[in-house]
């Protein structure tokens, strides 16, 4: 019995990848609609 190799993906990695792909897009759009985008909270 041998386990997962390390290059693999299985699907849930898939669906995590997808997460973050669609939270990225939506942040980078709220980012680029301010005067003064920043990645630090004041």
């Amino acid at each position: 019995m041998t386990g997962p190799r390390i290059d693999e993906i299985g699907p849930w990695s898939e669906v995590k990848l997808d997460i973050i792909r669609r939270y990225a897009v939506e942040y980078s759009k709220i980012l680029s609609n301010q005067k003064e985008p920043s990645l630090t909270s004041t």
